[in-house]
């Protein structure tokens, strides 16, 4: 494979914003955790469960929403401005739908942590926080669905300038909710849920101005509106569907780790939560690099360029490994100083909790390895509109055999709680063996109707 200079540019271009965005919206739990650090260690721990907690309860609606992206970078790389309208209209029709399901699952989580066996004491404290960020998620999807259309148009910068004027308001508020300045109350955690819902009511309110108040979008407006019969539901389901139950496999993967670290104790759920905030704020970047490929595989397909989509891929599989490198050596050299980062103003004068959480940050810093992989060549599937086989890795790779190999792990080698972090690197291997096999396959098949096309 001979990439070139403009393989590399082309997708940086892309992803450069992606990646700075993604970064900042990191930065927000890793400012929240600091926040709950001040609080103290329950807070901490109840912070981790309500936060995990609420991702693996909403992550299959998101997913399902992110196809918005795939779709609309497909049809505009065909010109199909019609088509694109279309999605933008069915989605928001979609999200509408979706938000009392959702609202209603996330008020009623109490009963659903305590049948996992949480302590009372934990639970009490989540529960305000996720009553708080009920109301947040009809302005959290209407934001969702407009960024991932701007997003699919190419428009990443755009997508960084909405992004770098919400996070600061994000934090503010929940700095101010949380420990009650400027006359306001002293909320707690409940502030994190208030001051995150506020800022996702503003999000959606400025987007919302934005497009309506610029021509480059009103054709898409336009066309939105042409036809009030949905029509790109289903494709929406079949892309994003499986792209969200996957999501929430991984993700259920990652609360289910946070309970079994409940069952050790609560400097394995502090080490764990620690070790989680650098992981999310690393493996962004990864996330990032993979939505960038898949929209610059999109515009590529769409105009039928597919040797033009392979080059994209192979470039963004090389970048994300080497920047996941540079953020893993971090890790394995400047565990110390991460950690005293994280935990703010909180004591690190204990030597088992500092000592547990290098023992995961190493590992896991392997882990992001495998991940950056992983994650790039499921952003190549998604482009292909392939996300089932990604669903089926996701599955057996983290339940099949990270969960049980750990389990086995602690067993045979009484590596204690970290051997679930090991089991999860070894199964991130074997994904990315399956994954890079299937995009072989599949994009073999239109490297060979395109030769076929025009032959060389």
């Amino acid at each position: 494979m001979n990439l070139s200079k403009n393989d590399f540019k082309n997708l940086i271009s892309l992803a450069i914003p992606l990646i700075l965005s993604g970064l900042m919206e990191s930065s927000i739990g890793f400012i929240s955790s600091v926040f709950l650090a001040k609080l103290g260690p329950l807070e901490l721990a109840a912070g981790s469960l309500a936060s995990w907690g609420f991702a693996t309860l909403m992550i299959i609606m998101w997913g399902l929403l992110t196809a918005v992206s795939v779709l609309v970078s497909r049809y505009f790389g065909a010109k199909d401005t019609k088509a694109i309208g279309a999605v933008l209209r069915d989605a928001i029709f979609l999200g509408l739908i979706l938000v009392i399901p959702s609202t209603l699952l996330i008020w009623n989580a109490a009963p659903i942590l305590t049948l996992l066996g949480q302590k009372a004491a934990i639970v009490s404290q989540a529960v305000p926080y996720l009553h708080a960020l009920a109301w947040g998620i009809l302005p959290d999807f209407i934001s969702l669905i407009l960024l991932q259309f701007i997003i699919g148009l190419g428009q990443t910068r755009i997508n960084l300038i909405f992004t770098l004027a919400w996070v600061p308001v994000n934090v503010m508020l929940n700095y101010v909710f949380t420990f009650g300045k400027f006359g306001f109350p002293a909320l707690g955690m409940a502030g994190l849920g208030w001051g995150t819902t506020a800022s996702y009511w503003i999000l959606a309110l400025l987007l919302i101005a934005f497009m309506g108040s610029r021509k480059i979008y009103r054709p898409y407006l336009k066309a939105s509106w042409e036809k009030f019969k949905p029509t790109h539901v289903a494709e929406l389901f079949k892309v994003g569907l499986p792209m969200g139950l996957m999501y929430a496999l991984e993700i259920g993967f990652f609360f289910t780790m946070a309970l079994i670290m409940g069952q050790y104790g609560i400097k394995e759920i502090d080490a764990n939560q620690i070790t989680m905030q650098y992981l999310g704020l690393f493996v962004t970047v990864v996330f990032a690099t993979a939505q960038a490929v898949t929209v610059r595989m999109g515009h590529q397909i769409g105009a039928k360029n597919y040797q033009g989509a392979n080059r994209a891929a192979y470039a963004g599989l090389i970048l994300s490994f080497g920047l996941t490198f540079l953020a893993a050596c971090s890790e394995w050299f400047l565990p110390r100083q991460l950690i005293a980062v994280d935990l703010g103003g909180m004591s690190i004068s204990d030597s088992e909790l500092i000592a547990l959480t290098i023992q995961f940050l190493a590992i896991a810093a392997v882990f992001q390895l495998t991940e950056s992989l992983r994650i790039t060549l499921f952003g190549a599937l998604r482009a292909l509109e392939d996300t089932r086989f990604t669903l089926f890795t996701s599955f057996i790779a983290f339940w099949c055999i990270a969960i049980p190999m750990g389990f086995m792990i602690d067993k045979l080698f009484h590596f204690d709680a970290s051997s679930y972090w090991v089991g999860l690197t070894l199964s991130g291997m074997m994904s990315v063996s399956l994954l890079y096999w299937r995009f072989r396959r599949m994009m073999g098949v239109r490297l060979e109707k395109e030769s076929v096309i025009d032959p060389i």
